[in-house]
């Protein structure tokens, strides 16, 4: 399973660009809790650091009051309250941003004084897919990636034709386009419209901010050394193309993958080597365009550096997939799984091309053959499409987040146990049940009982309450799963006065 596992990451190695966004896992008072006495302060526990955006509590239909907001990153959020609750129903309600730039949402309800405890309150994931988002981020990497290929490609290859308007044109396009993407970002992270003073704010004051301010700067500068001469342009097309590059890992997925520093070094040495070829593409696009029969020589001389390229590019590829997906089914069982399979589709299709262009169209143009040059022409052509399919992908990809915990499909005679453990990390975690029968449909048994245990690390099975939540949909949260290590969770269900059923997972924690 383990050579199986590094094979497909083999083969998903351009597909990185991608730990998931933060999730709540716990609160003081809990979600759904009944207080004798008003809380002094309230605390939300995340699975990892998160940054408060905005956050208001709620009594009835008055006016929600908003709290003071803790600065900086931190799992723990601790909140004062005002001193004078008074009895009743009140709703917290929190947007955060996680370390990938992912805003998160969500509320909790509880009550104070003689009530019955409240409904559970549901939290979301505000990092909703947005067209608008999509397409801005689709266009600005696209941008990104030919203004920086094409500077490399001009120091590393040669001058190409058109080389003056590609590097400005292309610098200009992705400094506006990686500006208005805070202003969308940041409208996506508060749900409200673009032209918000509050969405460009709190835009610009996450990772996704620094980020695209970083790329901005490095493609100001590519323009602008598409216009300089000498050691000045060879100083602001490096400058501008490493400055690219070094923004793609400065937020995103990256951020939360472990350990960061090599999920960022992956990550920037795949943007390094996507931006080459991609830049490459459009630069000897104008070559072979303008020149009849084409350039042997630079073809060559590119052709040299691409082995290089496409070899760091599989192997940051591999190291990223790895760091991202627990198993290989992660690539079929969710829909960024799918979104990777995508990506490694064009990749071969790409692959395929670059292997015709190196091993058949440019032994036929050393040759002189005259049907080769009108060849590579289309043939890069169609890499270039082909790229464009990958980046846009990827700018869904990148508002999608990957499968993080454990989840596991458990059977007893025809009933089905679907058992989840989020996130799956030593420490709180939510353990999820959801019972189907043979039809498929939700159902509830008489009793449910969750037991967790250890026996190889000396920790005997203790037995805890799960809590139903909707039909046929159980979760507990709570710090049982203390350190990490291979945990037995058994859930005993009763379906009915003759049959007990026991539903046995083997949950690896990290």
């Amino acid at each position: 399973m383990r050579r199986a596992r590094w094979l497909l990451a083999l083969a998903a190695a351009w597909a990185g660009g991608a730990a998931g966004h933060a999730g709540l896992v716990a609160s003081l008072p809990a979600d759904g809790a009944a207080l004798a006495a008003p809380p002094s302060s309230i605390e939300l526990r995340f699975t990892e650091p998160v940054t408060p955006l905005a956050i208001r509590l709620f009594a009835g239909a008055a006016a929600p009051v908003a709290l003071p907001v803790p600065q900086g990153a931190s799992e723990v959020v601790k909140l004062a309250v005002p001193a004078n609750l008074r009895e009743g129903l009140y709703t917290l309600s929190f947007r955060v941003i996680s370390l990938d730039s992912h805003p998160i949402g969500g509320s909790i309800v509880f009550a104070v004084g003689e009530r019955p405890p409240p409904p559970r309150a549901a939290g979301s994931d505000a990092s909703r897919l947005s067209i608008g988002m999509t397409l801005a981020r689709a266009l600005r990497d696209l941008a990104l990636l030919i203004a920086a290929g094409g500077a490399l490609f001009a120091l590393a290859i040669a001058r190409f034709p058109a080389e003056r308007p590609v590097l400005c044109i292309g610098g200009v396009l992705a400094a506006v386009a990686a500006v208005a993407c805070i202003g969308v970002h940041g409208a996506a992270m508060m749900d409200a419209t673009v032209t918000s003073l509050e969405a460009w704010r709190s835009g610009f004051y996450s990772s996704f901010g620094l980020s695209a301010c970083v790329a901005a700067a490095g493609a100001v500068c590519i323009a602008a050394g598409a216009f300089a001469a000498g050691a000045v342009r060879v100083g602001l097309l490096l400058a501008g193309a490493l400055a690219v590059i070094a923004s793609l890992p400065l937020t995103g997925h990256a951020m939360t993958a472990k350990p960061t520093a090599v999920a960022v070094a992956a990550l920037a040495v795949h943007g390094l080597t996507a931006a080459f070829w991609i830049g490459s593409l459009v630069a000897l696009f104008a070559i072979m365009s303008t020149r009849a029969t084409g350039d042997a020589a630079v073809l060559q001389r590119f052709s040299r550096w691409a082995m290089g390229a496409v070899a760091l590019l599989v192997v940051a590829g591999i190291t990223f997939v790895v760091l991202q997906l627990r198993s290989v089914a992660d690539l079929f069982g969710s829909d960024y799984g799918w979104l990777i399979v995508g990506k490694v589709f064009f990749l071969v299709l790409l692959l395929v091309l670059a292997f015709l262009n190196r091993f058949r169209w440019l032994p036929m143009l050393e040759r002189g053959a005259r049907a080769a040059a009108g060849r590579l022409r289309w043939s890069i052509a169609g890499e270039v499409a082909l790229a464009v399919c990958v980046i846009g992908i990827t700018a869904v990809l990148v508002q999608t987040p990957p499968p993080r915990g454990f989840t596991q499909r458990l059977v007893h005679k025809s009933d089905v146990a679907v058992v989840s453990v989020m996130p799956a990390r030593a420490g709180a975690n939510a353990i999820v049940v959801r019972f189907q029968d043979r039809e498929g449909l939700p159902f509830d048994p008489e009793e449910v009982l969750v037991e967790i245990g250890n026996q190889p690390a000396g920790v005997e099975p203790a037995a805890r309450p799960i809590r139903r939540v909707g039909p046929g949909h159980y979760s507990r949260d709570g710090s049982e799963l203390a350190f990490p290590g291979v945990w037995t969770v058994e859930v005993h269900a009763r379906i009915d006065a003759n049959d007990v059923a026991t539903f046995r997972s083997q949950v690896p924690i990290r």
